[in-house]
């Protein structure tokens, strides 16, 4: 026990001597969405009058934890982070406004309004474009693509329909105190829950037991090239002088089956211990350079109340046979940054926020929530805003948001 003791101690001293000499070059971010409701079924009447929007959608204020919110929490920690970190050269980061941000979304409604309020914290006086495709048919990097022959073979051999309630809906309400889940559901969700939903995660995705390779680099294969590709652009871009800027932070919001291949890509699934990753969990790809080579750093923040987590460090080339294997084979075939050129807008978002799924609220409620929506819109916006002031005011640095056309 001395001996491990002591291997940390040096481990955590090499790496503060290590980090004075070293430069973070960029980070790339790949994001669950912020809290939704269930995707296909609540447990009850009473809980589906608490996720107003429908389900599968974001959660709102009437429940007990606002997935806008959250997200907009998150984005502020980030940023935090990363300005501690120096990865904007001690600029704000709304001074040279695209050069240091891009961020890609699902084209899911959840995701995108996920995606919206976490960056519009994350850079604190700057709305940025959301990139993202036309719509789901279109988009071929960050969301799952069924396999008909795959979830058949995985169906015959395992178990994944059990509790299904459980795994899902439950999971989503068990958070709202005004409610009370069924005793068993409650137990289930809070118990074992979380282990189902893994379960359920990795076999879809051709992980763990259920392990198919085809399948998992059919899954994560294209998101790896591009974060394969960003890094060489970062190193490249430290070696040659004159290389063409590209963004310091490049940030992916995508749903728990991505999020999961991209953990196995990278060698660190295991930091779930077997339980789905959280709402709003997060992945960080660090490129860093020191006098010694290119280091790679694999951070972790397992949804909005987890610390900042390094769980893997390696030299360049380790990293590149990490994911060598869980690449697109084909190149050629990849939807790279530059395809995802739809624009969610600011516009957009604002109706998103106060849209109402009809199905999802009793017929009478629809014209308070009508006269209310407004307000909500306003809500939202104001307490996105008030995360950016309070940044700028320890910074004593006064801004007003900018929204690019």
């Amino acid at each position: 026990m001395i001996t491990t003791l002591l291997s940390c101690v040096l481990t955590c001293f090499t790496a503060s001597v290590t980090a004075q000499n070293s430069r973070l070059l960029q980070v790339q971010i790949i994001i669950r969405n912020a809290e939704s409701a269930p995707l296909q079924e609540f447990t009850s009447p009473d809980f589906a009058k608490l996720f107003r929007r429908g389900l599968g959608e974001i959660t709102n204020a009437s429940c007990n934890y606002d997935g806008l919110i959250r997200a907009a929490q998150l984005g502020t920690a980030f940023r935090n982070h990363y300005m501690e970190l120096d990865l904007f050269g001690g600029s704000n980061i709304d001074n040279e406004k695209q050069s240091f941000l891009f961020v890609r979304s699902a084209p899911i409604r959840r995701i995108l309004m996920s995606a919206t309020a976490f960056s519009a914290a994350f850079t604190s006086s700057l709305i940025p474009r959301i990139r993202t495709t036309k719509n789901v048919d279109d988009e071929k990097v960050l969301i799952i693509r069924e396999s008909i022959q795959h979830s058949c073979e995985v169906l015959a051999r395992y178990n994944i329909s059990d509790k299904p309630l459980c795994r899902s809906a439950a999971i989503s309400e068990m958070e709202n105190p005004s409610e009370r889940l069924d005793d068993e559901l409650e137990k289930c969700a809070g118990n074992d829950g979380r282990k189902l939903q893994f379960r359920s995660l990795s076999m879809e995705a051709g992980l763990g037991s259920a392990f198919d390779g085809q399948r998992v680099r059919a899954v994560i294969g294209p998101l790896m090239s591009i974060v394969s590709k960003n890094v060489d652009d970062a190193i490249a871009r430290d070696v040659v002088v004159g290389t063409k800027l590209e963004p310091a932070a490049r940030i992916y919001f995508t749903d728990d089956y991505i999020l999961l291949s991209a953990a196995q890509a990278l060698g660190v699934i295991s930091e779930y211990d077997g339980r789905s990753p959280e709402f709003s969990s997060a992945i960080a790809i660090e490129t860093w350079s020191s006098s010694e080579g290119f280091e790679i750093k694999i951070i972790m923040k397992d949804g909005l109340h987890k610390p900042f987590k390094c769980v893997a460090s390696d030299k360049f080339l380790d990293f590149r046979k990490q994911i060598h294997s869980y690449m697109a084979m084909n190149a050629t075939s990849v939807q790279w940054d530059e395809k995802a050129a739809k624009v969610y807008t600011l516009k957009q978002f604002l109706t998103d926020v106060g849209r109402e799924t009809a199905s999802s609220i009793h017929d009478e409620m629809m014209s308070k929530e009508e006269e209310k929506w407004i307000f909500e819109v306003l809500l939202i916006f104001v307490l996105v805003l008030a995360v950016a002031r309070f940044l700028l005011c320890k910074k004593n640095k006064h801004s007003r948001i900018t929204v690019q056309p």
